[in-house]
């Protein structure tokens, strides 16, 4: 069985430096997004551009920023493997509350998922919104 994860924090947290960012701007939202090889205390613990299957976690954490506190945003993440096939998704809806939101989506890779640039995508109210793509392989 595959997992995908999804939470939301309303925590304000600096971004860490380094690695590869994805950005993302609407009339209703910013985006900042990047990915992590896991979480600790709802917080990225480093910044990724690789990954591999034996890994227990690839998290892609979303900063959200200029929200409408009480707006409701309809989410779906799609994990698309190297030949585009669907490796998972997920719909979640999140309400803010303030003006700066996180949320982050995990997925334990399985040794059989196919190597390669695998791509999440992120859509919100049904447009995509981003795509942030990162290269797994077997082992380091």
């Amino acid at each position: 069985m595959r997992l995908l994860f999804l939470t939301g924090l309303a925590l304000f947290m600096p971004a860490p430096s380094a690695s590869t960012e994805t950005i993302a701007t609407d009339a209703d939202y910013s985006a900042v997004a990047f990915f992590s090889s896991g979480i600790l205390n709802d917080k990225p613990i480093d910044r990724i551009e690789n990954a591999t299957l034996t890994q227990e976690r690839i998290v892609l954490f979303v900063e959200w920023s200029n929200l409408k506190g009480t707006k409701k945003y309809p989410t779906l993440v799609r994990i698309l493997g190297p030949y585009g096939n669907l490796l998972n998704e997920r719909r979640y809806t999140f309400t803010p509350g303030r003006d700066t939101f996180f949320t982050y989506y995990w997925y334990q890779p399985k040794p059989e998922d196919p190597e390669g640039d695998w791509t999440f995508e992120l859509s919100v109210d049904g447009r995509k919104t981003f795509e942030a793509r990162i290269t797994v392989s077997a082992q380091h």
